[in-house]
């Protein structure tokens, strides 16, 4: 079973955003907003 990740942010400026994106592609993994 191959093991899954996600990575989960908010981000209200749009900074958050583009480092969870970066994060999300260098790992391999989901990525998921979370919105107010």
């Amino acid at each position: 079973m191959a093991n899954k990740s996600l990575v989960t942010y908010f981000s209200a400026s749009g900074v958050t955003k583009k480092v969870a994106e970066k994060l999300a592609e260098a790992a391999g993994a989901d990525l998921f907003e979370i919105k107010p």
